[in-house]
């Protein structure tokens, strides 16, 4: 059956970068009914709909407004979803499945959307190890926890460490009738427990093949650079990363990780053991109130970072009110408790403006990229007409070389015709001179016929003389008195 406007056949699978997301969508993706891609983002994409990068050239502002004015009236909830169901029926329908998976990271920057979008959709909710993740952070992408915020990089990682842990934990400890919640830990330890439970949880038949078959990337992840590239070269599910964590992050880094989160949070995604593990090696957790404020003074600190780009955007109605409000949270005189409980009740607020002021940031970034591609696009533009250049000075050259060569050849043209001219001449000369000897090979034909008749009255004359009646009077006359023969 294909997925329906309340999300029937439809899965969620929520969690954090690097948390094992990929890995489970691939032990999925193994079911003939099930098709789960790597990371689509397609909810992401939609909520931004009609919201353009501030540079864009047909202008940003006017684009923004033309768009909202234009859905006034209609239920941006509903465009939203009816778009998404008929992309993911498509999809379906290209694999032959009836169950979608999306599996896209930073979901929780949609908060309870997700459920009102969809409210028949099953989630599948993944915790790995906090200290695990910000290990597998620093290792794949180079992230600095101590150094990257205060220069105001990473944005959307700290945004995942500070908020969506948070998020992630609600969801966990929130009981839900469609909601299933694993660990990453015991995914690997118990993959064939795990996975029997994920398909019961499904409605979903045991697969041919069995969970802890040798691993094999489907097609779509060798073609995309989306999800975790690793499980490309993964052959088989193993528990070896489990404790990298502990050599991988200094004392300093757990210690800020630490800073971030606090113990409670901790407990309340179920790692209280490896907080033991961190203050094993020297690591302390702030108190809690202390820690509640750093993460919404994280969450501050980057909105603040973003009030230019929100103002230059104009995306997010009502932010300067906001920043306003928390700057006054912060300015009154108060207890740790109490200014922990007043900024608390901007958090909401202050979380959908932080998820839309990321995903237009987001945008930005790939304005910035598609600048650079246009920059290295100008830089081949400029090489390719230094080229076409050279070769028209070739060409000219070449031009030259034509035009000395077609006067040379227009002389010899002209020779030619000379000569051609002469030979006419010669020719007709020729031609008067045949038509003479013609003539006088006619004349000499009735020369010869002359001739052939003096002969032949000749050869008669001798005939007569043979005969004897001219020889005689001959021979008197002349006197002869010897014999005579014709041949004398």
């Amino acid at each position: 059956m294909p997925i329906d406007c309340q999300g029937n056949n439809l899965v969620f699978l929520l969690g954090m970068p690097r948390s094992g997301t990929t890995l489970l969508s691939v032990l999925l993706d193994r079911h003939p009914r099930v098709m789960a891609p790597p990371e689509p983002w397609l909810l992401l994409a939609l909520d931004s709909l009609g919201q353009i990068p501030p540079r864009h050239p047909a202008g940003a502002p006017l684009i923004g407004e033309g768009f909202a004015q234009f859905l006034t009236g209609i239920d941006r909830d509903a465009l939203t979803r009816s778009l998404a169901v008929d992309l993911y029926n498509q999809k379906l329908a290209q694999q032959g499945a009836d169950l979608f998976v999306d599996k896209t990271p930073r979901y929780h920057m949609l908060g309870d959307r997700l459920e009102s979008l969809f409210p028949n959709a099953r989630q599948i909710v993944l915790l790995r190890n906090p200290f695990s993740i910000l290990a597998s952070f620093k290792s794949s992408w180079d992230f600095d926890i101590l150094n990257d915020r205060p220069a105001g990089r990473r944005l959307a990682l700290y945004t995942d460490l500070a908020v969506g842990l948070r998020r992630l934990a609600e969801q966990a400890t929130t009981p839900h009738p469609r909601r299933l919640v694993m660990r990453y830990e015991d995914l690997v330890r118990d993959t064939a427990g795990q996975m029997a439970r994920l398909f019961e949880f499904l409605d979903l038949d045991a697969p041919v093949s069995a969970p802890d078959a040798p691993l094999e990337a489907p097609a779509a992840y060798r073609a995309s650079a989306l999800g975790d590239q690793k499980i490309l070269s993964t052959k088989r599910v193993h528990a070896d990363s489990l404790d990298v964590w502990r050599t991988t992050l200094t004392r300093e880094e757990k210690q800020a990780g630490l800073a971030l989160w606090g113990a409670d949070l901790l407990h309340r995604l179920g790692y209280g053991e490896t907080l033991a593990q961190a203050q094993a090696d020297g690591a302390q957790p702030p108190p809690e109130e202390l820690a509640a404020l750093q993460a919404q003074d994280f969450a501050a600190d980057e909105a603040t970072r973003l009030r230019d780009c929100l103002r230059t955007s104009r995306m997010t109605p009502g932010v300067d009110e906001l920043l306003v409000a928390l700057d006054t949270a912060y300015a009154e005189p108060r207890t740790v408790h109490d200014q922990a409980v007043a900024i608390a009740d901007l958090r909401e607020r202050l979380a959908d403006a932080l998820r839309e002021a990321a995903q237009r940031l987001q945008l930005l970034h790939e304005a910035d990229l598609a600048a650079q591609d246009l920059r290295n696009d100008k830089k081949a533009v400029l090489a390719e007409l230094g080229k076409a250049q050279v070769a028209f000075s070739d060409l000219a050259a070449t031009r030259a070389e034509l035009n000395a060569t077609r006067a040379e050849t227009q002389a010899e043209i002209k020779r030619l015709r000379e000569g051609h001219e002469r030979l006419k001449g010669e020719n007709a000369f020729l031609s008067d001179r045949l038509q003479a000897e013609m003539a006088h090979g006619e004349d000499l034909e009735a020369d010869v016929a002359y001739l052939k008749g003096e002969v032949e009255r000749l050869r008669r004359f001798i005939t007569e003389l043979q005969g004897g009646r001219l020889l005689g009077r001959y021979m008197r006359l002349r006197g002869i008195k010897a014999p005579f023969s014709p041949e004398t």
